[in-house]
């Protein structure tokens, strides 16, 4: 139904700088020494270029009709689906979203909610998807 990417904050702003930057550098010396001269450690540059990207990109939150794909927090890796039972109720607050998890085993609880940014634009969006599903924190 609706994917929000999170807006970049100014820290992985900078390591998409770094990652720009020495790319680049990668390129200047392939050009400067020439093909063979220039990478000996081509393999280990991708590496480590891909490895951070992964790390600095937000990962997305994606809204779907029974439950929502939410981020894991730092310690976890990857994304987890949780069906719209699992989630007790949300907030927004500035430019956040608090989804508060169930802790309702009968609900598939206990269940880690989160607080995830989002753009000032797609509030109305998810707004309206989880008022269909959802109530909201009064």
């Amino acid at each position: 139904m609706l994917t929000v990417r999170p807006p970049l904050a100014s820290w992985q702003k900078g390591a998409l700088i770094m990652i720009t930057a020495s790319v680049l550098y990668f390129v200047a010396r392939i050009v400067s020494q020439g093909w063979d001269r220039g990478m000996p450690n081509f393999g280990m540059d991708l590496f480590w270029s891909v490895y951070f990207l992964i790390f600095v990109l937000p990962w997305p939150i994606r809204f779907y009709e029974k439950g929502v794909w939410i981020p894991q927090p730092p310690d976890g890796w990857g994304m987890h689906f949780v069906h719209w039972e699992g989630v007790e109720r949300y907030q927004f607050v500035a430019n956040q979203i608090i989804l508060t998890g169930t802790s309702s085993i009968l609900q598939g609880g206990p269940v880690a909610g989160g607080v995830f940014r989002i753009r000032p634009d797609d509030r109305p969006r998810i707004e309206s998807i989880l008022a269909c599903y959802l109530p909201p924190r009064v």
